[in-house]
């Protein structure tokens, strides 16, 4: 008999000539109109992903209507392996006070995910980065400035489920614990630290979908 020609070799080839560029380009648009700090901000969002889905990325950006200087954000994903890898900026200003306080931040990390048939798991790592600037009137504020360098860890373990017509989970639990480490050795005006956990559980009772939930954090 004649063996059959081996798909290894093809397969290979196709994912060498695969390009994102062919089909990364945005093909929607949609308007946003938001009440931030009660200003109102009206601008645009729009986003996409390969063919392959490896590269997602996504980007806003809003004028409010008391100043000129947009607010904007971008996001992006690398999900061809596991990990996940991910970074996102923003600037964002805001009323405060008298005059108005600008965020400027940026995040870099990994998502290790874990999926099993009954229960999943996901493990973060991140590095943390803003500069908040004060600019008001009153002599004793004018010129603020704050900045913060920071490491993040996260575990999410999460065995809950929905069904079929499920407004909600319904059965079984889930469980976040994060952590963030503020250094000046990374650059901080001073140290910190802050930790938080959340469980929450689902019982089914009748009748049929009804879910008794609880938190605890």
């Amino acid at each position: 008999g004649v063996e059959a020609p081996s798909a290894a070799p093809a397969a290979a080839v196709a994912s060498a000539s695969y390009s994102p560029l062919r089909t990364i380009a945005p093909r929607f648009w949609t308007p946003t109109l938001e009440s931030d700090q009660d200003e109102l901000v009206i601008g645009a969002a729009t986003g996409g992903t390969d063919a392959l889905g490896r590269h997602v990325y996504a980007a806003e950006v809003g004028w409010a209507t008391a100043r000129g200087r947009p607010d904007w954000q971008v996001a992006y994903a690398y999900d061809r392996w596991r990990p996940t890898f991910f970074a996102n900026i923003a600037d964002d200003t805001d009323p405060w006070r008298d005059g108005e306080i600008r965020t400027r931040e940026g995040n870099a990390g990994v998502l290790y995910p874990i999926r099993r048939v009954r229960w999943s798991q996901s493990i973060l790592g991140a590095i943390h980065s803003s500069v908040e600037q004060f600019s008001c009137a009153c002599a004793a504020d004018s010129g603020g400035r704050v900045t913060r360098r920071s490491l993040r860890a996260g575990w999410l373990v999460d065995d809950s489920r929905s069904y079929g017509y499920s407004i909600s989970r319904e059965d079984g639990w889930n469980g976040t614990l994060t952590s963030e480490f503020t250094r000046e050795a990374l650059g901080a005006d001073d140290n910190g630290q802050a930790t938080t956990l959340d469980l929450r559980g689902y019982l089914p009772v009748f009748p049929h979908h009804a879910v008794v939930a609880a938190r605890v954090a």
